[in-house]
């Protein structure tokens, strides 16, 4: 009996089938709207600039030099905006707000000495300025989203390498010191950990950056211009770095922030300020007698708060003794309206040193009188009266510890605060629209 050819028959895939499959249409994706590019180019130089002021260790080499390489993609951004149908620098609100940030950082650049390189690299600081003041609001809240994004997706492998770190997982490591400054740390690639936070049991968190404090002001900073989403897996990668980073002024603005968030939010604050005070008063009774009292959070934070025979707080350690002295001096001087400059501070001033003493020791009374004149010309520019009074809060109080009113990292996020509208919207079937601002098309 003869068996069937079919049985051995081999049924080979038709290749012509193949060619007809449908194949993604790859010049759709490289079609990117004009409007994209140019919103990517502006939010790039900026970002740079911002980075560069919050020092993480891969930028040191940028240090002061970045605005000199964001002006390029800023300045195409702004002229291919004017190619669009909908531009996206059309606000029309920023004249005084500029003539005052001008001459409040030329006067600090002239009472510091600064040579023609300093001044060159003060006008196009200001020129990224100037891009953010003529940003289109809806824009400019879009650009305080990535801001928070990017500095979540930073933190995230710096999060995780450290938590291995701590579970003594072998990381390599190098030693690694920022040029003029007194700052050391052994560089684990995504976290650094400073020598002087060596020998502690749990060393300080402040992930790229040079302080705990940097890192938890960036992060209460952004977390204030994000009030009402703080849900997003972004924010909450921000109050976990905050949490970590054991910093007392980060920790103290915080308090500050969920009560202006409430606020911003229309929402009665009272009752909250009372169930705040009395839950920070059962936390610090349980942290101080928890295992009496050897842990970190009362080590780092509730032994700082105490007050010495001196009627000072033990954490504040922003200026030395010498300094200490050294502004008293200052304060009956012939220069207490010019400063001392920047040059004579460094020379003069051991150790690390900080805050509204050492603004006022460099740049004198003159200053921060034309600072107040900018922040007077930036409040006519927003009618969210709400934003701007916990805008201008916040300044007041980080004034005292860090006094760095006009460094990118800390004024953007607050300048994004003074125009985001939370309040609850009264016809709820409509949804909540971005606020327009006086003068934006």
């Amino acid at each position: 009996m003869t068996v069937s050819d079919n049985i051995f028959r081999i049924r080979l895939p038709r290749l012509e089938r193949f060619a007809r499959l449908p194949l993604p249409d790859v010049g759709r994706w490289l079609r990117v709207p004009m409007r994209d590019v140019v919103l990517w180019l502006h939010f790039s130089g900026v970002l740079l600039v911002f980075y560069t002021t919050l020092t993480p260790w891969f930028l040191w080499p940028l240090h002061l030099k970045s605005q000199f390489l964001a002006v390029f993609p800023i300045a195409g951004a702004m002229l291919l905006s004017r190619t669009l149908s909908s531009p996206l620098f059309t606000r029309r609100d920023y004249h005084w707000v500029m003539l005052t940030y001008c001459l409040c950082a030329f006067t600090i650049a002239l009472l510091n000495g600064r040579n023609i390189n300093g001044f060159i690299g003060e006008a196009l600081m200001a020129f990224v300025f100037l891009s953010v003041f003529m940003l289109r609001l809806e824009d400019l809240m879009r650009l305080g989203d990535v801001l928070a994004q990017s500095l979540a997706l930073l933190l995230v492998p710096s999060i995780i390498c450290y938590f291995l770190y701590l579970a003594d997982f072998p990381m390599p490591h190098y030693p690694i010191s920022m040029p003029d400054s007194n700052y050391s740390f052994e560089n684990y690639r995504f976290f650094l950990l400073d020598d002087r936070f060596a020998m502690q049991l749990v060393p300080r968190f402040h992930a790229v950056f040079l302080e705990p404090a940097h890192l938890a002001i960036a992060c209460v900073t952004l977390l204030l211009s994000q009030v009402g989403q703080w849900r997003r897996w972004y924010n909450i990668v921000l109050i976990v770095a905050l949490i970590m980073s054991f910093s007392l002024a980060g920790y103290i603005l915080m308090v500050y922030v969920l009560l202006a968030a409430s606020w911003m939010k229309g929402r009665a604050i009272v009752a909250k300020v009372v169930a705040l005070v009395v839950a920070l008063a059962l936390g610090a009774t349980f942290v101080a007698f928890y295992n009496d009292g050897d842990n970190l959070v009362n080590e780092l934070i509730l032994q700082r708060m105490e007050v010495n025979d001196e009627g000072e707080m033990e954490g504040d350690n922003r200026v030395s003794d010498d300094f200490n002295k050294q502004f008293e001096t200052f304060m009956q001087s012939d220069h207490v309206l010019t400063g001392m400059g920047y040059e004579t501070f460094q020379r003069t001033a051991q150790g690390g040193n900080s805050g509204f003493r050492v603004f006022l020791y460099c740049n004198g009374f003159i200053s921060l009188f034309l600072l107040l004149v900018f922040f007077a010309a930036l409040l006519f520019t927003s009618h969210n009266t709400r934003g701007k009074v916990a805008m201008l809060l916040f300044h007041a109080i980080s004034f005292i510890p860090h006094a760095i009113p006009l460094r990118l990292y800390l004024f953007l996020p607050l300048y994004i605060v003074a125009f985001r509208e939370v309040m609850p919207q009264k016809d709820k079937t409509e949804p909540a629209s971005l606020p327009i601002a006086h003068g934006t098309d």
